[in-house]
């Protein structure tokens, strides 16, 4: 960190103790002025101050958002400016989205210039603006002054979690387990249906054997019967 003199830090204090209202416009440019985001995502909008001709040697800028839809995570100071950390000139409040910065530039400033980078997260679906807030002020060594500025437009998208396949596309692991329980289900059935036949055919065969073995015996009976009855008959004289 540069060390800051104590003449520097007089100046800038200076400023605020004899501070009147002064003429001279100071103007504040927040850019993109517009910002497309997914929410979850982290997106940088800077901010530069033009006096437009007069000599600023502190800036107050307070800038608004909606706090419903985003986030300030950090803000970073551009160069050769000194931050002034007093209550009232330096807060983040994310719950009504207000942030309010504050610093000196011990040269003093009439062009524009890079005043600082705020990080924003964007929490939730949506749109809106972040504008430059009404109590934003410009300091010259005897007078201060409204700063206005433009709004940047922004649009938080929604996260997308694709729970099945594309349209139009396929899903080939689950064709593939569905194949695979097809093919196993019709191999089931046929392995069912091969064990009936073979089952149905297995009692068929029995059947026949049955009625053969029943048609040798009821042969061997006649023959038996008919071969006693001839022992037994007399011969005719």
């Amino acid at each position: 960190m540069k060390k800051i003199s104590l003449t520097s830090i007089i100046s800038v204090a200076s400023v605020f103790l004899f501070a009147i209202p002064a003429i001279a416009a100071t103007t504040a440019s927040l850019s993109p002025a517009t910002v497309n985001i997914t929410a979850g995502k982290s997106f940088n909008v800077t901010v530069a101050v033009n006096p437009q001709g007069t000599s600023n040697y502190v800036e107050k800028l307070e800038v608004d958002y909606p706090a419903s839809d985003l986030e300030v995570t950090s803000f970073s100071l551009g160069n050769n400016w000194i931050a002034l950390t007093q209550s009232g000139y330096d807060s983040v409040d994310n719950t009504n989205g207000i942030l309010i910065k504050s610093a000196g530039y011990p040269k003093g400033i009439s062009g524009s210039t890079m005043f600082g980078t705020i990080t924003f997260r964007a929490k939730q679906a949506g749109s809106g603006s972040i504008k430059i807030g009404s109590n934003s002020l410009a300091y010259t060594t005897s007078s201060h002054s409204a700063i206005t500025g433009n709004s940047a437009q922004y649009t938080v998208l929604a996260v997308n979690r694709p729970v099945g396949p594309a349209v139009g596309g396929a899903n080939t692991a689950g064709q593939e387990t569905v194949n695979t329980l097809s093919t196993s289900t019709q191999s089931d059935q046929t392995q069912s249906s091969n064990l009936q036949a073979a089952v149905a055919a297995s009692g068929a065969s029995s059947a026949n054997y049955t009625w053969l073995w029943i048609l040798i015996l009821i042969v061997i009976v006649v023959v038996i019967v008919w071969y006693v009855y001839k022992k037994r008959t007399p011969p005719e004289a």
